[in-house]
Order: structure tokens, then C-alpha cells, then sequence
């Protein structure tokens, strides 16, 4: 973790900071946002690194797997305090109630990708319609929610 995210307390302000360094391009495009929505989109955002830095630091197939399982039991609300321990997905979980995002599209995102599960098919790719993409549909639609919710 970087020095600078480390002291970071509220878990929003830590998004914040970890899409600045990770997300440049989506850091400075969501300062085009109405402010009120800003804090949404960093938590989506900085999710959307967490999974992405999963898939680019999985040398094998079963760790990233792991990993991912336990992103898709926080977004169906399986892992309660342990969750609220980790300020990305804290922040995930606070987006998702304030603006009603529904835990599926999210989940989504957290299927394996092809190489992350090096050639092997999971059981739930096969059901996949979305690409298993950084910049995936479940994201896009997700931010869309957020942007259009009052």
C-alpha cells in the first residue's frame, strides 16, 4: 500500500486518492462530475482498480480467484464487519445502498477472466454477457446509476 493512502481515514477520501494514482484518465474525467457525485464515482472507480489489480497480479489462477470470490461475497453482503475493514469496499457498500445499485452488474465484474483462470472456462463465465474487461459494461452502468439517481 502507498504512503500516501495509508494515513487516509474515511474511506471515500481513501477512493479518492487510490483512483488518482491507479485510474488517472477516470480521476480527472470525474472531476467533470457534479460534486455531490463525485464521492460515488471514486468508490466505483477505485473498486474497478481493486479487480484490475487483481487480474494483473494473479501469477496463478486459484489466489486471483480467491480474491475475486471474496469481492463478489462483499457485494452480496456475505462478509459484513471484514468488509467494512477494507475501505474500498466499505466505500462500494455505501455507494451501492445510497444509490441502489443493484449487486449483480457488480458481481459481474468479479468473474475471472480468461487470463486470470489461464484458458480455463469458470463456471460462471460461461454465463457471462459482459467481457470481464477493466473497463467493463457492469462498471459503465453502475457510474450511469449513481450519475441519474437523485
Amino acid at each position: 500500500m502507498n504512503a500516501k493512502l495509508a494515513g487516509i481515514v474515511d474511506e471515500l477520501a481513501y477512493c479518492a486518492e487510490l483512483v488518482r494514482q491507479a485510474d488517472r484518465d477516470r480521476f480527472v474525467a470525474s472531476l467533470f462530475a457534479p460534486a455531490e457525485k463525485r464521492e460515488a464515482l471514486y468508490g466505483l472507480y477505485a473498486f474497478n482498480a481493486e479487480i484490475a489489480r487483481v487480474r494483473e497480479a494473479a501469477h496463478a489462477a486459484l489466489p486471483g480467484e480467491i480474491r475475486l470470490q471474496w469481492w463478489s461475497d462483499v457485494i452480496a453482503g456475505e462478509r459484513g464487519g471484514e468488509a467494512r475493514a477494507n475501505p474500498v469496499a466499505a466505500a462500494l457498500l455505501t455507494v451501492m445502498e445510497r444509490y441502489r445499485l443493484p449487486p449483480p452488474r457488480l458481481i459481474g465484474m468479479t468473474w475471472p477472466s480468461s487470463k486470470l483462470t489461464q484458458g480455463k472456462r469458470h463456471r460462471r463465465c460461461s454465463r457471462s454477457p459482459h467481457k470481464s474487461s477493466p473497463r467493463s459494461r457492469p462498471t459503465r452502468s453502475a457510474c450511469r446509476q449513481a450519475w441519474l439517481t437523485r
